[in-house]
């Protein structure tokens, strides 16, 4: 799990770095959300091909997409669809 978010102090944050702290977490949260969509689908399609169709541009993980492609034995470019 990764620590990129630091318990500290947000009452002492500007509202600036607030908003920035809120955009970096909703990133976040929304490719781990992502990730686990795409993770959760890998069974429902017969390449990877068709998975990286589906999935490819959600997620921001390059491991992942290796992941899939292992998954689905292929050997090919992982980012042409």
């Amino acid at each position: 799990m990764s620590n990129e978010f630091q318990v500290h102090n947000f009452y002492n944050e500007s509202k600036e770095g607030l908003e920035e702290l809120k955009a970096q977490f909703e990133y976040l949260w929304l490719n781990a959300y992502n990730r686990r969509c795409a993770y959760d689908d890998l069974p429902n399609h017969k390449t990877y091909q068709e998975w990286y169709k589906k999935w490819g541009d959600k997620c921001d993980d390059s491991n992942f997409c290796e992941e899939a492609a292992e998954h689905y034995g292929y050997e090919g470019d992982l980012y042409d669809d």
